[in-house]
Parts: C-alpha cells; structure tokens; sequence
C-alpha cells in the first residue's frame, strides 16, 4: 500500500491507490474498539432486563387470575 501523509494531521494518511483515510493512531482505534464493545454489552444487558421485567409481569398476570378464582369460590 502506499500512502502520503494528510497536511496537517499526524494521526491519518491517505491511500494513493482508493483515496481512502486511514486512521494510523491504534490507541484511538483501541478506545473506539473498548467503546463499542461495552456498549454492546451495555445493550445487551437492557436487553436482560426488558426481557426479566416482562416475564415479571406476565407471572404476576398469572398471579392475579389465580387469586381471582380463588375469591370467586
């Protein structure tokens, strides 16, 4: 590959052949990388939690008929 360096900024170069820019800073690449993996954990875990809440509500539904036939009889 061969690149030339972007005037006025040392953490990006452009390619020659795509003219694609290329990020060459790892530690911003690595923080960008720890970013989104916690926050598909983050979305995972609300997932969990959405999930567990409306099992919470339907077992209290379930609940709430039991304890209407109950008083009925």
């Amino acid at each position: 590959m061969d690149f030339m360096n972007v005037e006025g900024r040392t953490d990006i170069v452009r390619d020659k052949n795509s003219g694609a820019i290329i990020s060459i800073n790892s530690t911003e690449a690595n923080y960008a990388r720890e970013r989104k993996y916690r926050q598909q954990l983050e979305q995972q875990e609300q997932r969990e939690l959405k999930s567990d809440v409306d099992q919470l509500k339907n077992d209290m539904s379930a609940i709430k008929d039991l304890l209407t036939k109950l008083v009925e009889k």
